[in-house]
């Protein structure tokens, strides 16, 4: 069985209501098993900054909130 690890970017605003929840969801989840392997799910907040095209993404999945 192998681990693998997934890292959501929550993109914000100035609210704290929703990013909380969906962390404490990520949390209250766990690692989920799927097809042999073990998922571990964790979120980072960010935020809109300069940033170069060229450069690998951190993120797997950014959810924004707009």
């Amino acid at each position: 069985m192998s681990d693998a690890s997934h890292l959501i970017g929550l993109l914000l605003g100035t609210e704290e209501d929703w990013p909380r929840a969906f962390e404490t969801l990520l949390e209250r989840v766990g690692p989920v098993s799927h097809r042999g392997a073990t998922h571990h799910v964790r979120s980072e907040r960010i935020t809109i900054e300069p940033f170069d095209l060229r450069d690998k993404p951190r993120y797997d999945l950014v959810v924004d909130r707009l």
